[in-house]
């Protein structure tokens, strides 16, 4: 007589436990993620599992990949569930998307307040070095960093 594999009896469980809506403070699934894009061009995509990549929309092909547990996307897809936080109607807005994979839906704030958004996109210029440190581009991070610096000045 076969049994069914071990693997398939814990995947089998994990959808059996995840039955319904995720509470609001349950850790995000690997495939979920949370992008922050701002006017200026900065896209922030933050996975599930904490990593994330930066790029700029001028520069499509240098982009920068954070490893796991660099960022909270956590708090991006609770700005997205309370309805988007204070929107506002600004003709120059940035917009936070947050994916749920479970479900396959996308929410999107298309004009946040600068607060955390903003605070995350410049936490991620400043660890642009350990993102070259678990192995990015070191030319990425300088064409990104020389890219934020014209913008900043």
């Amino acid at each position: 007589m076969r049994y069914p594999s071990p693997l398939l009896l814990v995947t089998l469980c994990c959808f059996l436990t995840a039955c319904g809506s995720p509470a609001p403070d349950a850790a995000l699934c690997d495939l979920d993620y949370v992008e922050i894009s701002d006017p200026t061009g900065w896209v922030l995509r933050l996975h599930g599992d904490g990593g994330g990549k930066l790029w700029h929309r001028e520069l499509p092909a240098h982009p920068l990949h954070y490893p796991a547990r660099t960022f909270d996307p956590a708090a991006g897809r609770d700005l997205t569930r309370s309805g988007c936080g204070q929107a506002r109607r600004d003709p120059v807005c940035t917009s936070v998307t947050y994916y749920e994979a479970m479900v396959n839906r996308k929410i999107s704030c298309r004009c946040t307040g600068a607060g955390w958004p903003g605070d995350v996109l410049r936490r991620a210029i400043t660890k642009m070095p350990l993102a070259v440190e678990a192995g990015g581009n070191p030319r990425n991070c300088r064409m990104l960093r020389r890219r934020w610096l014209a913008a900043v000045e």
